[in-house]
This record gives C-alpha cells, sequence and structure tokens, in this order.
C-alpha cells in the first residue's frame, strides 16, 4: 500500500506499535490478536477488491488499517451489557454507551501518543486530526447496536459517486470495519466454525459468570455446550443478522460476491447440523486443538468447503 513511506513511518516505531498492540490483546477465545489481524486483514481485502479504496483518501485508509487493528484492545471478553449490568468503571466513564468501543478507541490513542509507539509522529497536524476522526468513527461503528441503522444507511445509499463530505467518507470507513469485524462466517467454512467455536466458548463463560453475580444472562449464551442448538442460533445469526448487512454489501461491492456466496453456503452447513447432531459438543472451544487453525484468508480461491466438518482443509 506504500502507507509506511507516504507517511513516513520509521520501522522500528511501527514494530513496536504493532507488538504493544499484540501485548494488550488478552488470551479469550473470541476477542484475541488473531482476530484483530483477520478483521484487518479483511479491510485491507474490502479496500483491494471493490471500489472503496476509490472513494477515499490515502491517509483515511491508514486510518482504516489501524482502526481494524485496534478495534478490540484490551477487550475483557465480554460484552457492553455486562459492563452495564455491573456498574463498571468502564460503564460509568462512558455512561453506558459504547463502553467497550469508546474504551478501545481510547486505548488506541494512549498508544499513539506514547513516543516508542506513536507511528503518526511525521504526520502533519491536519491529518493527525483526520486520522484521529476516522480511527473514532470506524471503531465506534463495532458496536453492534450500531448494526441495523447501518443496514438501514446502507439500503438509501449508492457508491457510484464520491462521498461528497468528510463525514460520508469516515461512515463509509465505519461500514467496512463493522463488516470485516463480522466477517468470520463468510470464511471457508473449516475457518468459519471456529469463529464460531471461540466466540460461543466466550458467550459461555459470560454467562456462567452473570448467574454467579445475579445478573441476568442473554438467551443465546444459555446452552451453548449442545452443538446442535448452537448451529441453530448460527443459522438465526445469518438470517437476521448477517443477511441484511450482506444483502446491502454485495449491491453496493460487487467484488465480495465469493464472500455473500460463502455465507449461504456456511448457512446450509449449520442448518444440515443442527438437523443431525445433538448433545454436548466436543467442538466447543476449550482451547488450542489440532484444527485451531487460522490461515491466511483465501479470498480468489474457487475452492469452497463443501463438507459438514471441512476436516480435509484444515489438516
Amino acid at each position: 500500500t506504500g502507507l509506511t513511506a507516504s507517511f513516513n513511518i520509521p520501522p522500528s516505531v511501527l514494530r513496536a506499535f504493532l507488538l504493544t498492540v499484540r501485548s494488550q490483546y488478552a488470551d479469550h477465545p473470541f476477542h484475541n490478536w488473531r482476530h484483530a489481524v483477520a478483521v484487518m486483514q479483511f479491510s485491507y481485502l474490502f479496500m483491494r477488491h471493490t471500489r472503496a479504496s476509490h472513494f477515499v483518501e490515502k491517509v483515511e485508509i491508514l486510518a482504516l488499517l489501524i482502526a481494524a487493528l485496534c478495534h478490540d484492545i484490551r477487550h475483557p471478553g465480554h460484552t457492553n451489557s455486562f459492563e452495564i449490568n455491573t456498574c463498571s468503571d468502564l460503564a460509568l466513564l462512558y455512561n453506558d454507551h459504547s463502553v467497550l468501543e469508546n474504551f478501545h478507541a481510547s486505548t488506541t490513542f494512549k498508544l499513539l501518543r506514547t513516543p516508542k509507539t506513536n507511528i503518526f509522529q511525521n504526520v502533519g497536524k491536519e491529518d493527525e486530526k483526520r486520522l484521529r476522526e476516522a480511527i473514532v468513527a470506524s471503531i465506534l461503528a463495532t458496536d453492534m447496536q450500531s448494526h441495523f441503522d447501518i443496514c438501514k444507511s446502507l439500503a438509501q445509499t449508492d457508491f457510484n459517486e464520491l462521498p461528497a463530505s468528510r463525514k460520508g467518507h469516515y461512515e463509509l470507513l465505519g461500514v467496512i470495519t463493522h463488516t470485516s469485524d463480522l466477517a468470520g462466517q463468510v470464511s471457508p467454512f473449516f475457518i468459519a466454525e471456529i469463529w464460531e467455536r471461540r466466540i460461543s466458548e466466550e458467550f459461555r463463560r459470560q454467562s456462567i459468570n452473570e448467574k454467579s453475580l445475579g445478573i441476568p444472562s442473554a438467551p443465546f449464551m444459555e446452552n451453548l455446550d449442545d452443538e446442535q442448538h448452537r448451529a441453530k442460533l448460527q443459522v438465526n445469526y445469518i438470517d437476521f443478522v448477517l443477511e441484511p448487512l450482506w444483502k446491502e454489501i454485495r449491491r453496493l461491492f460487487p467484488g465480495l460476491q465469493i464472500c455473500s456466496e460463502r455465507l449461504y453456503q456456511n448457512r446450509e452447513l449449520f442448518v444440515r447440523r443442527s438437523e443431525t447432531t445433538s448433545g454436548p459438543s466436543p467442538r466447543l472451544y476449550r482451547g488450542k486443538s489440532k484444527f485451531d487453525i487460522m490461515r491466511p484468508w483465501p479470498f480468489n480461491s474457487e475452492e469452497d468447503e463443501n463438507n459438514d466438518d471441512g476436516k480435509e482443509n484444515a489438516q
């Protein structure tokens, strides 16, 4: 992308920044360094394989990649609702509004104000201001409370022309970051099912914690040891959350058609699993396994995993 040269980012500072960001992601089942890298990778692929890069400026592309990498930095492994229901310090600090997203954005800029990790140290004041605005907007867009507003906005959007305002640019960056954050289920199935196991385990742990504290737990966090039940939840998640988003993404960005196709393929595999498997699941993530492999996202591959388990492709 030539961004390091364009913004005169010293390699040693970039290395220090990346290593520090990595160190601040905890080893949660889902919200970890691998998820951060996956979101950044998909954001990059979104730019490369669609017209989106024609609609934003280079400084905004840099902001997008940093936001994607840092969007869950120092994530505690539970949801905003947990923070709010426990009246946590973060919930009080951010007034129950996009609690974790505000925290991630704030943490990112604390790193960027530290000389040894300030990759923007050679950027002019105007670009620095735009980087901050774009990064904050992109990270805040990952709040799932914004999901259906984003879908509604996309349904009323036509990207045939360059967004006229800077606000329009930031909204597009937010769409890309949000879509990339949810991209696990448009990956080949052997990757999609790993992400499903990981988020299910994180939800299971949160539910246990909530019960111990005597606070309500979301219904979708219950009974996650049952693989058939989890598969049904995943089908609902695809139908009611992902499909409204991807309906608009594939219309506006035809270069991502393969992602939409994989989403439907994965849905059918989860339907099959929901109808054929019942009882405690040996697949629910408890740590590393021989299938716990996150390979680079095979964007242009014409081979999709059409078997239920995807084992052949994971080995």
